[in-house]
C-alpha cells in the first residue's frame, strides 16, 4: 500500500535513457476517485498558463525512491490527455468532508491510499469526529464510499461497511 503524500516530490524518470523527466508534486485520480490517473508535475507560461503532467498509462512502476515513465516524451500538457476534464487533483480532496448517508459528519480526507497498480483502496483520515473503528483505524476503504462529493459537496460514505471494511480487505469482484 502507497500514501499518496509519501509519494510527492518523487522523481519521474524515464526508463529508456535514463533522463529526470520532472517531479510529483501532485497526482490526479479519475472522477470516481477508483484509480490514479496523472501525476502533476507543474506549470508553466507567464500570460496562458499550462499545466504538465504524466498520464499513469505512461507510468510503468510506482516506486518507493522514483516512479519510473516509458520514455522521455511522456511530460505532456494535461489538456492532451483523454478525460482530463474529468480529473480530480489529490489537493482538492485532502481536507473533502466524509458525512455519512443521513448526513452526519464523519471525519475529513488526509490522504489517500493507493496499490502498486495505482488502484484506490481507500482514504486516510483527518479529524474523525465518530467514535469507534474509524476512529482507532484513521482510514476509510473505498469500497465504503457512495458518492465522491465535489467542490464544497462532502463525500458520503455507508457506515456498516466503513466500519466493518479493513483498507487491506480484497475489493469485490
Amino acid at each position: 500500500m502507497l500514501n499518496g503524500k509519501e509519494h510527492r516530490n518523487k522523481s519521474i524518470v524515464s526508463l529508456t535513457d535514463g533522463k529526470l523527466l520532472g517531479e510529483v508534486k501532485d497526482f490526479y485520480l479519475d472522477a470516481q476517485m477508483t484509480r490514479l490517473a496523472a501525476a502533476f508535475t507543474g506549470k508553466e507560461g507567464l500570460l496562458s498558463r499550462k499545466t504538465f503532467a504524466v498520464a499513469r498509462t505512461s507510468i510503468k512502476v510506482l516506486g518507493i525512491d522514483v516512479w519510473l515513465a516509458s520514455g522521455p516524451d511522456v511530460v505532456v500538457n494535461l489538456e492532451t490527455i483523454e478525460g482530463h476534464e474529468d480529473l480530480i487533483k489529490f489537493d482538492d480532496v485532502r481536507g473533502r468532508e466524509i458525512v455519512t448517508e443521513g448526513g452526519s459528519k464523519i471525519a475529513t480526507v488526509d490522504d489517500v491510499v493507493f496499490d502498486a497498480e495505482g488502484k484506490v483502496l481507500g482514504f486516510m483520515l483527518a479529524k474523525v469526529l465518530v467514535p469507534g473503528p474509524l476512529s482507532e483505524r484513521k482510514a476509510i476503504h473505498r469500497q465504503a464510499i457512495t458518492s465522491c462529493g465535489g467542490d464544497k459537496i462532502p463525500m458520503v460514505a455507508a457506515m456498516s461497511q466503513a466500519e466493518s471494511l479493513l483498507i487491506t480487505d480484497p475489493p469485490a469482484a
